[in-house]
């Protein structure tokens, strides 16, 4: 039996490698069967629904999986993205907080926790956000890039200049935040 299973994980896998999210389910949905409480199927089933956009099932799945396991931070994020996709942003933030507590180098979790608490208009926390972000990862350049957002929003455009400017140093070319340095340029030299 677990040489079944373990032959439906990996053609559920290749499905899922081709964006066939379609079939992989159906092959997911197989080895559940034969194995209902295998975390990874249940992880990488939601994650198929999720790239379809089926983010209610998605999260019943994931929130299942917390029940199977209440310390999963792949369940605690699966729920985390969903909620935030159903633009539930408060609720998105505890399962990212629940994410991070488990996992707390998730730079994924704090930049997801970070945009809803931008999209909740909590721009100071959310620059807390991007701050750990930076600190796991200070390459990345959504994190930079979005913090100087917050920044802007705060009207700290100083500080969010220098979130372009770092960010320039990694990608030159970055068009958006080339032409967001330029407004706050303008907008200090009014």
């Amino acid at each position: 039996m677990l040489n079944e299973v373990s032959e439906l994980i990996t053609k559920a896998n290749e499905a899922m490698l081709d964006n066939d999210f379609y079939d992989a389910i159906v092959l997911f949905d197989e080895a559940l069967l034969l194995d209902p409480q295998n975390l990874e199927i249940h992880n990488s089933k939601g994650t198929c629904l999720y790239f379809l956009s089926n983010f209610d099932e998605a999260l019943e799945l994931f929130a299942k999986m917390l029940k199977l396991s209440p310390k999963n931070s792949d369940a605690y994020f699966g729920v985390g993205i969903c909620l935030e996709n159903l633009k539930k942003y408060k609720e998105a933030i505890l399962y990212f907080d629940g994410n991070l507590k488990v996992n707390s180098d998730n730079v994924y979790a704090y930049s997801h926790k970070a945009s809803c608490l931008f999209l909740l208009k909590d721009y100071e926390k959310a620059v807390e956000c991007y701050n750990s972000l930076l600190k796991l990862d200070s390459k990345h350049i959504d994190g930079y890039f979005n913090k100087g957002l917050c920044l802007t929003k705060l009207e700290q455009y100083q500080e969010a200049i220098e979130c372009y400017d770092k960010l320039l140093e990694i990608n030159p070319d970055d068009m958006d935040a080339i032409e967001n340095k330029e407004m706050l340029l303008e907008e200090l030299n009014k």
